[in-house]
């Protein structure tokens, strides 16, 4: 089974490595380099990004004789690895409700033996020389897309987990983003909830937002409240059902605060509007079924399209206009055989992959107030979304920052790729996708007001438990 009968190409455009960036996400789960030390309080999140883009990524671009309605995940995790991730995922709740990032910080005080002394991250340690053993097999890139991952879990062993710790540790608080990702995790795993306390869960909500209506990562945090930590309230009583812990009104008007003059939303009332916060924002709006409340969403529709350029070939003017030269429009004319174009977050800035995904799914959460009557090809409704923006060359761009040899997706074309950036260029090449027009990856549809894929929310829909029925 050779590379390109796995991975799938548009046209003569760039190739789609998909089953190198299921490996590489299945990499990462187990080992991340150095430079992601920094990250070390942010396992959950990292381990988020790499089971999402998994469960967006089709088993076939393993092997085609793979069950088609079978995710990369579900071929590459054992039951018992399965079950490993959900049991580190309960070790950080917290008893006061929440859940932290990670265990490195409340492992302070520990004894030297169980403390990593290497650089490198494991985002759940290694327990046996056989898990090294198979590791070290998984880190032979030349080898690690072989045909031996083609069945369902030919893959490394999963470690036992540690105890979990009983106390609060004030290193390791839990985090609203933190629990966001949690929850998704155990989603993605399909977990039963049994183990979730709901209601602290909710308390400690209620405990993050503060009197101006925005929300603290954690009670208490020294940050001031913004939009992302904003949405992650937001997303998580729409996941639990229940937004009684939540202050709508204030939290809205606080975001109303956070709108700049050009449409987009920022940190705050006085920063800067960049992509995720206008993202967090809207769907904010969106998740509490406050559309119609969005201000002045005529000149946020404008700032989002504005904001797709091509590449610059050299430093942009900081005199340009608020509609940037290189911006690109959905009836431009392909001047070049495979154009290419993806999203800035900020005006003369050059265009970055994550973008792409906060962009394209901040107009798949406003389209509705611009909906028209849409035509449909086949069964399929045209995304309305597609309409404001180029998705074949913002495609191509995103392709043009895949990396070639290990897999996975960088921020811009020749630079080293991350888990971050891979699954948010997979989730917004989903967004983007079409199947009725061939421009179909395969990749599984994303809901993008919670960030996972329709299987996802609907399993979290049905779980009972989550959802205090």
């Amino acid at each position: 089974m050779t590379e390109q009968t796995r991975d799938r190409s548009e046209g003569n455009g760039a190739p789609f490595h998909a089953s190198k960036h299921a490996l590489f996400c299945f990499r990462s789960l187990k080992f991340l380099p150095s430079p992601y030390q920094a990250e070390d309080q942010a396992r959950m999140p990292l381990a988020y990004f790499c089971l999402s883009s998994l469960s967006l990524l089709p088993s076939t671009c393993l092997s085609p004789t793979n069950d088609p309605s079978l995710s990369a995940l579900d071929v590459l995790l054992k039951p018992e690895q399965r079950q490993g991730y959900i049991d580190w995922v309960y070790e950080q709740q917290s008893p006061g409700g929440g859940f932290r990032g990670g265990d490195s910080m409340a492992a302070v005080g520990v004894g030297e033996s169980a403390i990593h002394q290497d650089n490198s991250i494991n985002l759940v340690p290694l327990a046996s020389q056989r898990d090294q053993d198979d590791f070290d097999r998984l880190m032979d890139y030349p080898d690690s897309d072989s045909d031996s991952h083609s069945g369902r879990g030919n893959a490394s062993h999963m470690p036992s987990p540690a105890p979990p710790s009983k106390l609060e540790h004030p290193l390791a608080p839990a985090n609203l983003i933190q629990t966001y990702t949690a929850i998704l995790i155990l989603g993605i795993l399909e977990d039963d909830f049994s183990r979730l306390d709901r209601k602290a869960l909710l308390r400690f909500i209620a405990s993050c937002q503060n009197e101006d209506g925005s929300f603290l990562q954690f009670p208490s945090c020294p940050e001031a409240g913004d939009p992302r930590s904003t949405y992650a309230a937001f997303v998580l009583a729409s996941m639990l059902d229940d937004w009684f812990s939540i202050d709508l009104d204030a939290a809205l008007a606080f975001l109303i605060t956070c709108q700049r003059p050009d449409g987009g939303f920022a940190t705050g009332p006085r920063s800067e509007a960049q992509g995720g916060t206008t993202y967090c924002s809207i769907a904010c709006f969106s998740l509490a079924s406050r559309l119609d409340s969005l201000p002045t969403p005529q000149d946020l529709l404008r700032s989002l399209v504005g904001k797709q350029v091509a590449p610059f070939a050299t430093p942009p003017s900081t005199t340009s206009s608020s509609t940037s030269s290189s911006s690109i429009s959905a009836e431009d004319p392909d001047l070049d055989p495979h154009p290419l174009a993806g999203f800035q977050g900020r005006l003369s800035k050059p265009p970055d992959a994550c973008y792409s995904f906060w962009a394209v799914a901040s107009l798949s959460l406003i389209s509705p107030l611009f909906e028209t009557s849409e035509p449909s090809r086949g069964s399929e409704p045209i995304p309305s979304a597609r309409k404001w923006y180029n998705p074949s060359m913002d495609r191509e761009w995103l392709l043009s920052c895949q990396h070639a040899v290990y897999g996975g997706i960088a921020r811009e074309s020749g630079a080293m790729p991350d888990v971050y950036h891979t699954y948010l260029s997979l989730a917004a090449l989903s967004l983007g996708s079409d199947s009725s027009s061939g421009k179909d990856l395969g990749l599984a549809p994303l809901v993008p007001g919670w960030n996972c894929s329709v299987k996802v929310k609907e399993y979290l829909q049905q779980q009972r438990r989550l959802r205090g029925k």
